[in-house]
C-alpha cells in the first residue's frame, strides 16, 4: 500500500479486472498489486476471482474476473473502456454523452480489442477511439496516454 497524505481527499472507485491470456489468475493478481501501488490510492476491497466464459465465435479460454474497490486522491483524466464487441464501443460513447451532459471533464476512451477475432469481424471497430490487435498494443497505448498527460 502506498502512503496517502493525511490531507488528501479520497474518493471511491471500482475497477473491473479480467484476463484470459498468459496465466489469467496471475494477471488479475498483478492488477490488484498494481492498483495497490498507485500513488494516493488505497486498495480497500477485492472480490473473489471468478471464471466466466468468453463471448463470441472464436474458441478461447475462460476469463478470470474480479473487482477492486479503491479510495484514491488521484484526479480523473481518462478512463479506458476496452472491449471486443460493438456494444462495448456504444457503452463508451453513451458514457461520454452522459458525462458531457453533467459538465464533467472526464472522458471515456474506447479501445477495440481485436486479437482473436476472425478476419472481417472488426468492421464495428471503426468508431472506437483506438484499435489494438494485440494486448501489448493496449499496454503501449496506456503508456502513451500517461506520457501525454504529464
Amino acid at each position: 500500500m502506498t502512503s496517502v497524505p493525511h490531507s488528501a481527499r479520497l474518493v471511491p472507485a471500482y475497477v473491473a479486472l479480467g484476463s484470459n491470456l498468459d496465466d489469467p489468475r496471475a494477471q488479475v493478481e498483478r492488477a490488484f498489486a498494481a492498483l495497490a501501488s498507485l500513488p494516493q490510492t488505497i486498495l480497500v476491497l477485492r472480490s473473489s476471482l471468478y471464471a466466466s466464459p468468453p463471448f463470441g465465435p472464436v474458441e478461447q479460454p475462460d476469463f478470470v474476473n474480479a473487482v477492486a474497490g479503491i479510495l484514491t486522491g488521484l484526479e480523473p483524466g481518462q478512463v479506458l473502456y476496452i472491449g471486443d464487441h460493438p456494444t462495448d464501443i456504444r457503452c463508451a460513447e453513451h458514457a461520454n454523452r452522459e458525462l458531457a451532459g453533467l459538465g464533467r471533464s472526464l472522458r471515456v476512451v474506447s479501445v477495440a480489442a481485436l486479437w482473436g477475432l476472425e478476419a472481417g469481424d472488426d468492421r464495428w471497430a471503426t468508431t472506437a477511439d483506438h484499435r489494438a490487435v494485440t494486448p501489448n498494443e493496449v499496454v503501449e497505448l496506456v503508456e502513451r496516454l500517461a506520457r501525454d498527460q504529464d
